[in-house]
């Protein structure tokens, strides 16, 4: 199991990847607060074989700027 913990800012997210043990995956990511930035955040986590059925993501949900990468990665389950 995989956690992906996205700080949600109004320019920039910081996403961070941990496993079950809670180790740090790779590096944390940083990401435009856009649709690029979203695709570049999906395929960053891509590289580790992340699925619906072995990830969990949480987004802090600052005022509306989590609506685009919520919106984004529910596309995708």
């Amino acid at each position: 199991m995989f956690y992906v913990g996205i700080e949600i800012g109004k320019r920039h997210n910081k996403a961070h990847l941990i496993n079950y043990k809670g180790d740090h995956v790779g590096i944390s990511i940083l990401f435009k607060n856009s649709k690029d930035g979203s695709k570049f955040l999906l395929q960053s986590i891509n590289q580790y074989k992340l699925i619906s059925d072995n990830t969990v993501v949480e987004l802090g949900a600052t005022r509306y700027y989590w609506l685009l990468i919520f919106s984004f990665l529910h596309k995708f389950g």
